[in-house]
């Protein structure tokens, strides 16, 4: 378990994580949100078998609708908006053995969501084409279980997507010691098999599309283990050399030249760091191939030559994947130990015991109706404040009050000081108020539209006069 959660803070891998035997109990499962992980909907049995998951990236909008679970701990089935529609997602982990009533009550609660779109991943227990998806083949035939499979699939037009792209194509996601067989009986209906790494079973994923994409936005950050790579601290000495002798001089401000140095120091780094991430990813990928050619070599001809070889490959993967983690966690720990015990953001969610979405997923007006795109709902939301806080609304606003109150505003003797910006001149002309750029005296308080000068206004004077009435006593 504690593999797996290394594995999981890996958050470039996937925004939607469907797992099965997670063997977590109802307050164990709080241990797989964390990281990247906004959203946990799970299913528990005990601490020794079964259990389902569903984790949402936080950064993903999915807006959740309504969940459905099994007690047993065999599946869980979440409905929810993404990317602007209804969207189904299940986490299945079928019984050992055949149960006659299992895929009857599946289906009877999938049919209880008005859904278009599904899909559903997990690990069925049973290959759906013996002659292709099992090595060597146990049945001509397809098992009882594989048969309520087929027509699950039928009523719900799921399709095996993997076996569509790949008909001929013989890979496997599971290989029983025990009965040196290797079978294909991990599904994501809606997918490429991946390597086994971790799990007795290797990784079924798939890549969906959105109608959109928002690229996101990234700010650079020094990675603080690097600090202790000898090399990197020779590499940034010799930068550090260079730079000095070629702009430190007699004339040079102190302040500027540390500005700058910090700019060349971080391009610098940059391209260092990128180098290093080229090059240790470049080793997984090197890795991850031979563990895939050994593993079909495997498949085909058993050995105990190959599997030495294949389990080296294996562990020298996991190194360099439990490192990555490591490093997550590393920078999870230290937000932790930084905010952990101060009143702010981390702690409040905390607190609260769940990391909800802060992002808005959709939003509706007038001219484009509703809208998902985070550009959309940008400029919705301005145009709207734009309009709310526009000199027009303000005076109905006012004019509104006059009329309920009976008060009358004076707007001939009535100051307005702008905030957060330079006023347009239309705003200036449309309304009546004397505008005051510089700022406005209030109840005998200066007020200025820069905070900073609030002292020297107002507490500056004040002390200077204290002082005076005291050197007159």
């Amino acid at each position: 378990r504690t593999q797996s959660q290394l594995y999981l803070k890996m958050s470039w891998l996937f925004q939607i994580a469907i797992l099965q035997e997670t063997h977590l109990t109802e307050t164990e499962q709080l241990k797989l949100r964390r990281g990247w992980v906004g959203q946990v909907f799970s299913s528990s049995f005990n601490s020794h078998s079964r259990g389902v998951a569903i984790l949402i990236h936080k950064k993903l909008h999915f807006r959740f609708e309504d969940m459905i679970k099994d007690t047993g701990g065999h599946y869980i089935l979440i409905l929810g908006q993404l990317f602007g529609e209804r969207v189904l997602i299940g986490s299945v982990y079928a019984p050992n053995s055949f149960e006659p009533t299992f895929f009857s009550e599946l289906t009877a609660n999938i049919s209880s969501f008005s859904v278009n779109h599904m899909i559903i991943g997990g690990d069925f227990n049973c290959a759906l084409d013996p002659s292709i998806d099992l090595i060597p083949p146990k049945y001509t035939t397809a098992s009882r279980q594989a048969a309520k499979l087929i027509k699950f699939c039928e009523d719900f037009g799921l399709l095996d997507a993997w076996r569509i792209i790949n008909p001929i194509v013989r890979d496997f996601t599971f290989y029983s010691h025990p009965h040196r067989m290797s079978s294909r009986i991990d599904f994501v209906f809606e997918c490429a098999i991946g390597i086994c790494t971790l799990s007795d079973h290797k990784s079924v994923y798939a890549v969906i599309s959105p109608p959109y994409i928002n690229p996101a936005s990234r700010h650079w950050r020094l990675q603080s283990s690097l600090l202790s790579n000898p090399k990197f601290l020779e590499f940034l000495e010799k930068e550090w050399m260079i730079f000095m002798e070629n702009n430190k001089q007699s004339d040079t401000d102190p302040s500027l030249l540390w500005e700058t140095a910090k700019a060349y120091i971080r391009g610098s780094i940059i391209p260092y760091s990128a180098a290093g991430k080229k090059s240790l990813m470049e080793k997984q990928l090197e890795l991850e191939r031979l563990v895939k050619d050994l593993e079909n070599k495997f498949i085909n001809t058993p050995s105990r030559v190959l599997r030495k070889e294949l389990d080296a490959a294996r562990s020298a993967l996991n190194k360099i994947l439990t490192r990555k983690a490591e490093t997550s966690l590393l920078f999870a720990r230290q937000r932790l130990y930084e905010y952990g015990n101060k009143p702010g953001r981390l702690l409040a969610r905390l607190a609260r015991g769940r990391n909800e979405a802060s992002m808005i997923s959709s939003l509706k007006d007038d001219k484009v109706g509703l809208t998902h795109e985070s550009k959309q709902i940008n400029t919705i939301t301005r145009e709207f404040y734009q309009k709310l806080y526009s000199s027009e609304t303000i005076l109905k606003t006012i004019d509104s009050f006059s009329l309920i109150s009976g008060y009358k505003i004076n707007y001939d003797q009535s100051e307005v000081m702008p905030l957060g910006g330079d006023i347009s001149t239309s705003s200036l002309s449309s309304c009546p108020f004397k505008w005051s750029r510089t700022g406005l005296t209030y109840l005998g308080i200066r007020l200025s539209p820069d905070l900073s000068e609030l002292w020297k206004l107002n507490l500056a004077p004040l002390i200077k006069s204290i002082k005076e009435l005291i050197s007159l006593k």
